[in-house]
Parts: structure tokens; sequence; C-alpha cells
């Protein structure tokens, strides 16, 4: 019994097949009238499932603040505005500094192509993809 957690719910009970439940949900614990299981395995994909889904966020918002700082140089963020941006810069840096050691910037010209992040968004595109709950 420790390797699966028994969610205990009571039982519906239903007066025919066209019946709702009291709360107005369906109920997804309840499958044939047995209670269904949730595996240590599940959970501990669901947790990690999320930690990578905030850190995408996480990456969404560096985009933004790097995209705004692109076309308004002089623009700084203040007050809310740069506890999102330092959030979100400390918890994507240590990702994009680590792929940029491995994949540097690829020169074109007078141009440097940093490739780090695009390649960082595909590998969270990856892992969510198979993580998914």
């Amino acid at each position: 019994m420790a390797a699966a957690v028994v969610v205990r719910r009571a039982r519906l009970r239903s007066a025919g097949p066209t019946s709702v439940p009291p709360s107005g949900a369906a109920r997804p614990d309840l499958v044939d009238g047995n209670l269904e299981t949730v595996s240590a395995l599940n959970a501990v994909k669901t947790v990690l499932y999320l930690v990578v889904f905030l850190f995408f966020v996480a990456l969404i918002v560096r985009f933004v603040f790097d995209w705004i700082q692109y076309f308004s140089r002089e623009w700084r963020p203040r007050g809310p505005v740069l506890v999102f941006a330092e959030g979100a810069y400390s918890a994507t840096d240590p990702a994009v500094k680590a792929l940029r050691r491995i994949l540097p910037p690829l020169p074109l010209g007078a141009v440097r192509l940093d490739l780090a992040f695009p390649v960082l968004l595909i590998i969270t595109f990856v892992l969510m993809g198979i993580l998914r709950p």
C-alpha cells in the first residue's frame, strides 16, 4: 500500500444513468463505482510537470523582458515589475548560461546568433510532453 495512495471518497448514490453528482461536477476519482488509486510515480510525475511548467513560464517572462529592452533601450523595470524580472532571470540564468557553454553563439558575419535560449525552450517543450499527466 506504500506504492499507491488511495483516494478515499464517498461513493456516489445515483438514481439513474442521467443523475448528476451532488456537487454538480463529474467525479474523476470514481471509475465504474470503484475508487481510482494514484500511484507515487504519477504524483512525482505531476510535481515534476508543474516545476517544468513554472520554468517554462519564467522563460516566457524572460523572453518578453528581453524584447522590451531590445525595442526600448532606455526602459528599466521598476517596482513590482522588477520583482518579476528578477525572478525570471534568476530562475532561467543558470540553465541559459550552462547551455551557452555547450552551444556558444553562432557567428554570422558581424552578428552572433545565440541559440541557447531557443534550444532551452525546445528542451522544455519536450520535457513537458514527456511529463504530461
